[in-house]
C-alpha cells in the first residue's frame, strides 16, 4: 500500500546547505529534488540534518498517499509512526505506539474516517 521511505542527503552549494531528495516518477526514474535549507554551512550541520529528516518525512507521506484523497486516518498515523521510528527515542516511540494502537485506534477504527474527513 505504501511506498518506501524517501531517501536524501545534504549537499553544499554556495556555502549553504541544500537537501537533495531522491524522488522517482511513475516509471521508476530517479528525479532528484534540491531544496535550500537557507542555512550557512558553518555551525549549522545539525540543523540542516533536522531539515533533511523533516523533508524526507513530508515527501514520504506525500508520495505514499493513495490517489484521490482516500488515505485512511489511522493508516496515516501508523505510517507516520514507522517513518519516525529511527529518529526518535525508543521510549518516545513506545509511548506513541501505545497511544495510536490503543485509544486512537479503538475510537477511530469503527468510524472508518478518511484523512480528508478530519478537520480542525
Amino acid at each position: 500500500m505504501f511506498k518506501k521511505e524517501i531517501t536524501g542527503s545534504l549537499q553544499v552549494k554556495n556555502n549553504v546547505f541544500y537537501v537533495v531528495l531522491n524522488l522517482y516518477d511513475e516509471k521508476g526514474n530517479r528525479k532528484p529534488k534540491w531544496v535550500s535549507t537557507g542555512l550557512l554551512v558553518r555551525g549549522n550541520k545539525r540543523k540542516a540534518e533536522e531539515v533533511l529528516n523533516q523533508l524526507k518525512s513530508e515527501y514520504t507521506i506525500k508520495t505514499a498517499a493513495p490517489k484521490g484523497r482516500d488515505l485512511e486516518f489511522l493508516a496515516y498515523f501508523k505510517t507516520w509512526l514507522e517513518m519516525k521510528k529511527g529518529s526518535i527515542q525508543e521510549t518516545t516511540y513506545e509511548g506513541y505506539y501505545g497511544m495510536i494502537y490503543g485509544k486512537i485506534t479503538q475510537y477511530f477504527e469503527p468510524l472508518g474516517f478518511k484523512l480528508q474527513d478530519v478537520n480542525e
